[in-house]
């Protein structure tokens, strides 16, 4: 597991979601979802409110794919989110329908899959769409 508290901040403080991702720039609403532009270019559904000051630590799946796990401080558990990088900075941030089961690149699409769906992100468009049953 890389832990990005280690790789990027020297002073040993731990770094937060908001830190990787910066803040919300935008928000659009897209069937049940709310999807968030940040200030350092990222697409999410995850509600940076909720989870902005949760400390984060990632681990790489492929070259462009991963995980991020996000936990706050009384939390027993971190959160799994699943990641899309390009040039070594985070582009998608996302959660998954129900349990998580993988994340992978299919052409422009970076699929977030769960036992109940995906989501599907174009990264080359900023389109988002739910894939659920």
């Amino acid at each position: 597991m890389v832990n990005f508290n280690d790789s990027k901040n020297e002073s040993n403080t731990p770094e937060t979601l908001r830190d990787l991702i910066g803040d919300v720039k935008h928000k659009k609403v897209i069937g049940y979802h709310r999807i968030s532009e940040t200030t350092n270019g990222c697409l999410t559904n995850i509600d940076l409110g909720e989870w902005g000051g949760a400390t984060v630590e990632i681990e790489m799946q492929t070259d462009n794919t991963g995980f991020i796990f996000a936990k706050h401080e009384d939390d027993k558990w971190p959160q799994m989110l699943y990641a899309y990088f390009e040039d070594g900075k985070v582009k998608i941030i996302s959660s998954c329908n129900g349990d998580e089961r993988g994340c992978c690149v299919f052409g422009d699409v970076f699929i977030a899959s769960g036992h109940d769906g995906n989501y599907l992100w174009n990264f080359k468009t900023g389109e988002f769409m739910d894939n659920n049953w």
